[in-house]
């Protein structure tokens, strides 16, 4: 009995050559610089700069709360158990229950928006490959299989 080579045969679902690389497309081996990359996505961000701004905005309460933090405890140590003032221990506990609730907010607001903005870049590239692959020839999806397009659609768009 012959073992037939059948990955070699011809076949109407395997194309002669390949299909034809487009400029925008890397070739294998090609590797684009970080700042080209960066700079490409940062023209996908423009359209989420208020939630951009927004997330900056909780970022800087968020590392304020850590210098008011230790601008409120520094009275609580000298006065509160030094001086035994009895004021300072009254009101330095609700200080510090306010701080943590803004340090709270300002966590939620960078966490939130950098999340949002994250998020939304990916929908949107998903989104244009997803038109470019329905307006690729059949002839594409003959020669690459569908792991290397759920992969380019999946974990490629995220990294």
């Amino acid at each position: 009995m012959r073992r037939a080579s059948w990955a070699w045969s011809i076949s109407p679902l395997r194309p002669a050559s390949p299909p034809a690389r487009t400029e925008s497309m890397p070739r294998s081996g090609q590797r684009y610089g970080g700042m080209t990359v960066y700079r490409r996505l940062l023209r996908h961000v423009r359209p989420y700069i208020p939630y951009f701004v927004l997330a900056i905005l909780g970022m800087i309460l968020f590392s304020g709360t850590e210098a008011a933090f230790a601008w409120v405890i520094q009275p609580l140590l000298d006065d509160g158990f030094v001086s035994k003032d009895a004021r300072a221990l009254q009101w330095v506990p609700l200080m510090i229950v306010g701080i943590f609730a803004l340090r709270m907010v300002g966590s939620f607001l960078s966490d939130y928006g950098m999340s949002f903005v994250a998020r939304s870049v990916i929908r949107d590239l998903r989104r244009r490959m997803f038109d470019q692959f329905l307006r690729l020839p059949v002839s594409y999806y003959e020669t690459v299989s569908p792991g290397v397009l759920m992969s380019r659609m999946v974990y490629d768009v995220e990294q």
